[in-house]
Parts: C-alpha cells; structure tokens; sequence
C-alpha cells in the first residue's frame, strides 16, 4: 500500500507539471503588446533626391495579456539607436517621425526619447487595418555631403504601454542605401547678351560640377541650331557664336556636340556648390561683331539655346 500511495503520489506530481507547462505557455503566446511585421529589411534607392521612407506596423496594444482582455489602450514608440545611417565613418542623418494612422497625427521621433504613451492602440491583428507608421526622409543635403559607399542601420523600433503582462516590444528594422558614384551640374542661369553696338559681345557663367567622388569629369555642349550648332536666331536670321569651358586650369574652346574629357577640379560634399558660393566652372561666350555684321539679316531680338552634359571619367 505504501508503494501504491507513493506511485499516485508520482503519477499526479507529473500530471501537475504538464498542467503548468500548458498554462505558462498560454499566458507567454497571448502578448499584451506586439508589433508587426519583424524583423523589417527595406534596400533604399537613391535618385538624385530626398529619399522618404513609409513603413506601415500593426500595433497591437490591450491593456491584459489573456486573449480574452481586448481593452485597447495607448502606446508609446522610441526608437535609441543613432538616426542615421552610417559606413562606420561617415552618416546620412535622417528626419524620422511616428504617425498615428487612427488620429492621423504625426509626432517627431528623437533618438533614445518616447513620444509619450499618446497613439492609438489595437486588438490582435489589427481587424481595422494597420495603426501605426514609421517615416523617415533622408535630405539629398545630406546625401550628397558623403562619398559613395554601402550605408547601413538597424533601427529598434520600441513599443510600450502601460497594461498589464508584457509591457514592451522591440521590433528591429534594418535600413541599407548603396549610395553610388553621382554627378551633376548646376547654377545654370540665362546669359544676357544685351544690345549690339558694334563690337564683339564676350559673357560668362560661373556653374557648379558636383562629382561624389571628387574625380574628373566630361563635359559635352550641344546649342539649338541646325546639328547642334551654336547659332543666335531671330526667326529669319541666324547668328553664330563660340563657347568655351574652364575648369579653373584654363578656357578651352568647345565643338558643339563633342566631348571636352579630363576635366578637373569637382566639388564634393554639396551638389549645389554651396548655392553657388564656390562655383568651380565657367562657361564662356564669343559673339563677333564681323559675324553680326555678316548674318544678322534683319534687326530685332536673338537667342539660342546650350545644353550642358557631364558625365563621370
């Protein structure tokens, strides 16, 4: 008898055991606080301009962790790593903010700071659609300030509440940019000529080559005449002109249409030349008063068109 008492014994010691088992895990499956999708890896492309990225989450939000306690309560989003992305020397900082999708209200995001246990919960799954939307936007300021290079961060996205049960949950979104190679020309502005009194009419335009790299440059320039030609034109009469191009080593003429190569001195670090500020080109425009004299059939106002293309070397 007492071998028998000791094998009930040890019979409902396990079914005990099994018993806690399921009901520990029950309570752990049924989360009070949850976040989806995870983990998030979003490859960003860059085109010449501010990237903006929109990530949609289902925040569900309840203020008990059994699945029968469905009161929805408010939740709070911090995010503590660095805003930015880095090549481990260099960062893309960026603008990022949560938005309420119930409310509509967005709220600025600061590393390791909380917006405030203020958006709006849900139940599981998110029955009425996806609650919650991390923005970030990278300024192309930002962009063109660093070489080319594989930009990476993982983001913890953190969500808490203050229910009962799990009150927090860390969702890690991963942010990648291939940043490559870029070039641009810019502080293009209209040259005038002014009026003809007789003598050769010379102007210039100081312009901005940005290259990411920093390397040489081509640069081919096209006018609006017959072929590509550099001409003046009225409507009835067409004048002809030349152009030249200096990197800052010098003027050198330029055939229309055709490539001018080994161009030095790009500015890195602002795509803009700091607004034009230091400005690291200069177009050039000749018009001879022999060719006005010979062409310009009838008086009145010309004009013509030059198109500009650089490209990296």
């Amino acid at each position: 008898m007492i071998r028998m008492a000791q094998k009930r014994r040890g019979m409902t010691a396990a079914t005990g055991w099994v018993l806690c088992a399921a009901l520990c895990f029950s309570g752990l499956a049924q989360a009070r606080i949850d976040i989806d999708p995870r983990p998030l890896t979003l490859d960003l492309v860059w085109t010449g301009n501010t990237i903006t990225v929109e990530q949609d989450f289902c925040v569900q939000s309840t203020a008990g962790a059994n699945p029968q306690n469905n009161t929805i309560i408010d939740y709070e989003v911090t995010i503590t790593v660095p805003l930015a992305l880095t090549d481990g020397a260099n960062q893309i900082p960026g603008n990022f903010s949560w938005v309420d999708l119930r409310t509509g209200v967005s709220t600025p995001l600061t590393a390791g700071a909380g917006t405030g246990v203020v958006m709006t919960g849900e139940s599981q799954n998110c029955p009425g659609g996806n609650n919650g939307r991390l923005v970030a936007q990278f300024p192309n300021t930002a962009i063109t300030a660093v070489p080319p290079g594989f930009y990476t961060q993982t983001f913890d996205v953190t969500v808490s509440n203050n229910g009962g049960g799990r009150s927090r949950f860390t969702d890690n979104v991963t942010m990648n940019l291939n940043l490559p190679d870029s070039i641009r020309v810019s502080q293009v502005d209209d040259i005038l000529l002014g009026t003809f009194n007789g003598f050769d009419i010379t102007a210039t335009e100081s312009l901005c080559v940005f290259r990411a790299s920093g390397g040489n440059y081509g640069v081919t320039v096209t006018g609006s005449g017959a072929g590509g030609a550099f001409e003046l034109n009225n409507g009835t009469s067409v004048i002809p002109f030349s152009v030249s191009w200096n990197d800052g080593t010098g003027a050198s003429p330029l055939t229309a249409g055709a490539l001018l190569s080994t161009q030095v001195n790009s500015v890195t670090g602002t795509d803009t030349c700091n607004n034009g500020a230091i400005n690291n080109a200069t177009l050039g425009i000749n018009l001879l008063a022999a060719d006005v004299d010979l062409f310009a059939s009838t008086p009145g106002a010309h004009s013509g068109t030059l198109t500009i293309l650089v490209e990296m070397q």
